[in-house]
């Protein structure tokens, strides 16, 4: 525990770690203030605009409307029989309303989701991946590594205690990150008197996502004992996001499944989906469409958590084996 108590406070002291954690911090106040900008209801401007477009569309339905039904009705009837069966094209509620020219107010739970989290997860694998990195491969760059294994010869105790400082030192940073741009988001919601209310399910993705910085922190920390180069170690992370979370991902969805990155999706939205094709031969000729599989949520937790058991038992043997200089 001393030692991990050391290399808690080697870590904490360290100014690339300081600066990461700024940026960190600065990059969820940028994500609240991208919701300041976003999350508005309809100005003064927006709702003169859509009366103005109301009165007029409603002049024309005066005219017109009874018109526009019949050849609604028409065109209802003969797709119906097309199609051999009995469509509705929604003639009966064609008269104009206001709310139709409004611009909608912004769901929460939606832009959560589709416009804050993404970035969110991104930040976090950034800045736990280069604390973790840098934790560990400078101290191979500066020599210290090799006087530390002077005092303290058994390298699996300095293995576990310094991938452990990068796990537990970074668990604060998660926390602080992810409060303060869900926190935040939520609270611009309320203040700008839009709808601010979660579900406990996209409170319990944001507590998952907690865990998504330390352990990135983990596998940096893990690759840097590898590599020894915090250089070598961004370089292999964005060769690997280039071939596998973009290249393979993307041209063999079927490998889906076992791509890291789909899988952290899935962790932290409690499951998710991708798209496979599936085409059959007709008279009328080949036929694809896109049919929706599934990915559970322990699915994803248990690859995530057999894929990281396996780095750091790979980091640790390495380690182990490997000439230090």
């Amino acid at each position: 525990m001393r030692l991990l108590r050391v290399e808690l406070r080697r870590l904490r002291l360290r100014g690339l770690v300081r600066i990461a954690s700024v940026l960190g911090l600065l990059g969820a106040i940028l994500l609240v203030g991208i919701a300041v900008l976003d999350a508005r209801p309809a100005t003064a401007e927006d709702i003169a605009w859509a009366e103005q477009m109301y009165q007029e569309e409603r002049a024309n339905w005066e005219e017109h409307g009874q018109e526009q039904i019949e050849q609604c009705e028409l065109a209802e009837a003969s797709e119906s029989e097309i199609a051999g069966e009995q469509l509705d094209f929604g003639c009966d509620d064609m008269e104009p309303r206001l709310e139709w020219y409004l611009p909608p107010d912004p769901v929460l739970t939606d832009y959560l989701a589709s416009a804050i989290r993404p970035f969110t997860i991104l930040l976090t694998l950034l800045i736990g991946l280069l604390i973790g990195a840098t934790a560990i491969a400078a101290e191979f760059g500066a020599g210290s590594m090799s006087t530390l294994l002077t005092f303290e010869p058994r390298r699996r105790r300095v293995y576990l205690a310094k991938t452990g400082a990068a796990v537990l030192g970074t668990i604060p940073l998660g926390l602080v990150m992810v409060a303060l741009t869900f926190g935040g988001v939520c609270t611009v919601f309320a203040l700008r008197g839009l709808e601010a209310d979660v579900p406990s399910s996209v409170i319990w993705s944001w507590v998952r996502l907690v865990a998504v910085l330390p352990a990135a922190a983990a596998v940096g920390a893990v690759v840097g004992f590898l590599l020894r180069s915090t250089a070598a170690v961004l370089g292999t992370a964005v060769g690997y996001v280039i071939a596998v979370e973009a290249i393979v991902r993307f041209n063999v969805p079927a490998l889906a499944p076992w791509i890291p990155g789909v899988n952290l999706a899935g962790w932290v939205s409690g499951g998710t989906t991708y798209y496979l094709q599936e085409c059959t031969r007709s008279s009328a000729g080949l036929m694809c469409e896109a049919v929706e599989q599934s990915i559970s949520f322990g699915w994803s937790a248990g690859f995530l958590a057999v894929l990281l058991a396996v780095l750091v038992t790979l980091g640790g043997w390495n380690f182990a084996r490997r000439d230090v200089n």
